[in-house]
């Protein structure tokens, strides 16, 4: 237990007493808590931060809502974005998603049918009489009615009552109509969904038992799977009777290509027919009547087997050794291939011949390291890139924020240093970052910047001399 010098007392652990890493009860931290106050994220506005804080120790601030209400949030989920509001955000969007589902509810035929028969008021009608209004310009009183998504003109009138009228008439005769229909329309459809009527008991033509049925239906089995023998036993019936023909097209005797087709096959593939069919090199296969007459179709493989022989020949630094069995996506020859480096490629004929591969990969790492050396010669000078010297932006590994400044963990203070034509030049070390950005920035004026005056003076001085040549 431990005494600090603002009063508390705190916990600590001897090593990292003598160490020196523990030197305060945590009122040295640096790490102090983002000001949020008067801060807008969404509908929220950051008033003060509480005492309570999250279980990761981040501080829960009090935000004050667009709706009016306050809420309690995790600085972090206000910073990120993940809370905007209080919840009436997401209440808001519940409601609309119920409105919708309900709106669908009473749409029928691009029709609220519930609206039409109840014909409410809108709340911001000031005739007393519905889709009847003022034209503000001529002073006159307009009637329209909408129906299925458009709107009727009904004209305009100098007294209300004419127009309300002329509104009346139109709605029995446009929604009228409609209505009656409609009725009809539900009535047809329940009685389709329920059919009421006196039942018979019958005897099942195919196992023999009794169901009931409605005297309307004459149904003759008692289940789907008697119904289906039915249907079965009935075609085979009528194709020994010879009334019905089947569907399929005969191909005996036609010719595809080196494909002669020679009879049906028992066989099928999906509900394709096959066909055995002789090709011109005396070999015999199945092929369906889809790919024959398509063409997709035209010999029994040996005219893919006839292959291109590139052996030898050379593709960039590819050189083709031997054929393989495989086959690319297109149907092309993959073929075995040896890179100037040595190492083995498998490339297909196509990619080959089109260069869309010209080495095993080796290719693509020295063209890499050939633009990088070019790049370096063009930035490089006098043994200094250039570029780095007027660069501001940050290394990736930079912890500080600040080119050429970091924490040495053994001091356990900032280190400024600077770099030029190979050499390191050492700046010291401080207390306070501060101290050390300033330290640097001075370091960059002082070498720097008499580096980049000498060597402006000298590319003028170059481009003198090549327009005195010139």
């Amino acid at each position: 237990m431990c005494d600090c010098d603002c009063g508390n007392t705190a916990l600590v652990i001897v090593s990292n007493i003598v160490n020196g890493k523990a030197k305060s009860c945590g009122c040295l931290s640096t790490n102090k808590p983002l000001d949020l106050s008067g801060k807008t994220f969404g509908r929220l506005t950051a008033l003060y931060p509480t005492e309570k804080r999250s279980t990761c120790g981040n501080v829960i601030w009090a935000c004050l809502c667009k709706c009016g209400k306050t809420a309690l949030v995790n600085s972090a989920d206000l910073t990120v974005g993940y809370t905007k509001s209080c919840g009436c955000q997401a209440t808001n969007a519940k409601k609309r998603e119920r409105l919708d589902k309900a709106r669908e509810k009473t749409m029928r035929f691009d029709t609220n049918i519930e609206k039409i028969r109840k014909n409410p008021l809108q709340k911001n009608n000031t005739s007393g009489y519905t889709g009847v209004y003022r034209d503000p310009r001529s002073g006159n009183w307009q009637a329209r009615i909408t129906f299925q998504g458009k709107v009727y003109s009904l004209g305009a009138y100098k007294n209300i009552e004419d127009a309300a009228a002329t509104r009346k008439i139109a709605e029995d005769e446009i929604w009228g109509n409609f209505l009656e229909w409609y009725d009809k329309w539900l009535e047809a459809k329940k009685r389709k969904k329920t059919y009421v009527g006196s039942s018979v008991t019958k005897k099942c033509i195919i196992c023999g038992v009794e169901f009931s049925s409605p005297k309307k239906h004459e149904r003759t089995t008692c289940s789907k799977e008697c119904s289906s023998i039915n249907r079965a036993n009935h075609t085979k019936a009528r194709h020994a009777a010879g009334t019905i023909k089947s569907s399929a097209i005969d191909l005996t005797g036609q010719r595809f290509g080196n494909l002669t087709v020679i009879k049906r096959s028992d066989e099928k593939k999906g509900t394709s027919v096959l066909w055995e069919c002789i090709c011109d090199c005396g070999n015999a296969t199945l092929a369906s009547t889809s790919k024959l007459r398509s063409g997709d179709r035209t010999s029994c493989g040996c005219k893919r087997r006839v292959a291109i022989d590139i052996t030898g020949q050379k593709y960039g630094r590819l050189e083709a050794i031997q054929p393989t069995n495989k086959r690319s996506s297109n149907g092309s020859v993959i073929w075995i291939c040896r890179c100037e480096c040595g190492k083995e490629k498998h490339a297909s004929i196509n990619e080959l011949k089109h260069g869309l591969i010209k080495s095993c990969g080796c290719l693509i790492v020295d063209l890499g390291r050939k633009r990088v050396k070019e790049m370096n010669t063009k930035n490089k000078q006098f043994n200094t890139n250039i570029g780095m010297l007027t660069n501001k932006n940050l290394r990736a590994d930079n912890t500080s924020g600040v080119t050429g400044v970091y924490y040495n963990n053994n001091k356990q203070k900032w280190a400024a240093g600077i770099t030029l034509q190979g050499k390191y030049y050492f700046l010291g070390f401080y207390d306070d970052i501060a101290e050390a950005t300033r330290a640097r920035k001075l370091g960059e004026e002082l070498i720097f910047g008499e580096f980049l005056e000498w060597y402006d003076e000298w590319i003028k001085d170059q481009d003198k001399t090549k327009a005195g040549e010139q």
